[in-house]
């Protein structure tokens, strides 16, 4: 199985964040703080979510056993993300750490070396003896070979990221939910987290942000409204991007231009347009900004 290499951003401002001051004040916080980190590092490869696995019946004890720290600091640590927003409990025994889930990153065993490679001398700075015009050196011989593998891999890593992530639905959904939180509403209702979970079970994750995202360039961030397009994409067998630009595509093809007229919104739709065009106009103006 081929390797695939994690790590954690730090914040430049971390240490200088009121709530990590705040923590460092404490009598120990040093020590809490030290806690912390090691309670994102320890979520990396889950996408920021930590798992009551039921070790130990307390949630605290158990990720003292894993830290190999005191169950007291732990436990004052624990209690402390969650008083003040560093640590979120999205379910029973699911909790999720919003800043690790913003600062995580990975990439695969080949992308690692490719990147190693780039960074070799190029073709420019290869010394020949003798002026032989004709000598290849290894270090030719390997840009060429990776030219052709760096095709196939930037392949892989498109599809890679437009399907839908299936391998851990927890980790998927406890990122989806922070998304929302940090886009939408930090406190959402459980019906609305568990509806959330349901679409990530669906569909890519990348298409309940795009959805997000159209709701609030049409300047209706409500969960009712993602909900609608989401129901309307699901409904259409959209489970990625790839999916969702293909139905645009199609219905572009498929519709004559509408004549330039002005026309009043329906009765009652407080000038709301239709779900498929405002979602078209959003997407557009999101599309159109540049990157």
């Amino acid at each position: 199985m081929a390797k695939r290499y994690y790590w954690l951003k730090l914040q430049e401002d971390f240490f200088a964040s009121p709530r990590i001051k705040k923590l460092r004040r404490i009598a120990g916080g040093d020590t809490f703080t030290i806690i912390y980190l090691k309670l994102q590092l320890l979520s990396v490869k889950s996408g920021g979510l930590l798992v009551h696995e039921g070790i130990e019946s307390k949630f605290s004890d158990e990720l003292a056993l894993r830290l190999d720290e005191d169950a007291d600091n732990v436990a004052v640590t624990v209690n402390f993300l969650l008083a003040n927003g560093l640590m979120e409990q999205s379910d029973e025994d699911k909790y999720i750490l919003p800043q690790a889930v913003q600062s995580i990153g990975s990439e695969g065993e080949s992308a690692a070396r490719m990147r190693a490679l780039r960074a070799r001398p190029s073709r420019s700075d290869a010394v020949v003896i003798g002026g032989d015009k004709k000598v290849t050196t290894d270090i030719d011989r390997d840009i060429e070979i990776d030219k052709e593998k760096d095709t196939t891999l930037s392949t892989a890593a498109v599809v890679t990221t437009r399907e839908p992530a299936r391998a851990d639905p927890a980790a998927a959904a406890a990122a989806v939910i922070a998304m929302y939180k940090q886009k939408l509403n930090r406190d959402p209702s459980e019906d609305c987290a568990q509806e959330l979970m349901h679409f990530v079970s669906t569909m890519d994750a990348a298409c309940i942000e795009r959805a997000i995202n159209i709701a609030i360039d049409a300047g209706a961030p409500r969960w009712n409204y993602i909900k609608s397009i989401l129901q309307d994409k699901q409904q259409k067998g959209v489970r990625c991007l790839d999916d969702w630009d293909r139905l645009l595509a199609n219905a572009a093809r498929q519709q004559p231009s509408p004549p330039q007229t002005s026309r009043r919104p329906p009765a009652g739709s407080a000038g709301t347009a239709p779900l498929g065009e405002l979602e078209q106009q959003a997407l557009e103006r999101m599309l159109s900004k540049p990157v």
